[in-house]
């Protein structure tokens, strides 16, 4: 990963590592949006709603996505022929709210990764660069399965993840994560979303 790209992310949104404040947070937000559809629906609201519960409540907060996901031509195109029943396509790949998904790339809430690679890299690398948390139900089995030493990366990932939920739309953090042994969960508030 280049780390020239790394060091842009960290101009734009101003990231610090200074003690005594709280963690940057990397929302994976291909496995918040398909949580918060059910694993049917590629929410972008779920998406809106675990940003802004760890923004409002102080943090840092951005998400990697793949690039061919903001294509409004190829988006619609995939709906189409998934509906027609003419190709079958996952529903990962078809976001329900572009204009909500592109607004949130252009507030910075996003970050685009070249369609070829695999976003959850740029999330765990920035997130260990940073020594941030991760947001997602994902163990990350196919990130470690490449890695040389195993048990070091698994530790990393069990420490630095967050397991979340959802009802309805109210946002669950896992209250077993080590964030919240320096952080009392019990300060952490549910907002009003905002208008993007």
């Amino acid at each position: 990963m280049d780390e020239d790209f790394f060091q842009q992310i960290d101009k734009i949104h101003n990231i610090t590592t200074e003690k005594g404040e709280k963690p940057l947070i990397i929302v994976d937000a291909s496995n918040i949006a398909m949580r918060h559809g059910k694993n049917s629906i590629f929410s972008v609201k779920g998406i809106q709603i675990a940003v802004e519960y760890w923004q409002k409540n102080g943090h840092q907060v951005f998400c990697f996505l793949p690039d061919y996901l903001f294509s409004y031509d190829q988006v619609n195109l995939k709906k189409k022929l998934h509906s027609m029943k003419v190709k079958t396509y996952k529903a990962s790949q078809m976001p329900d709210n572009m204009s909500l998904m592109n607004s949130m790339a252009t507030k910075g809430y996003i970050i685009k990764t070249p369609p070829q690679d695999y976003d959850d890299s740029y999330s765990i690398q920035y997130a260990k660069r940073a020594n941030a948390f991760i947001v997602t139900n994902d163990k990350f089995r196919d990130y470690v399965a490449k890695q040389s030493d195993k048990p070091r990366e698994q530790k990393w990932i069990k420490d630095h993840s967050i397991s979340f939920a959802f009802n309805g739309d109210e946002f669950l953090p896992n209250p077993d994560s080590k964030l919240f042994h320096k952080f009392a969960l019990e300060d952490y508030k549910h907002f009003p979303l905002d208008e993007i």
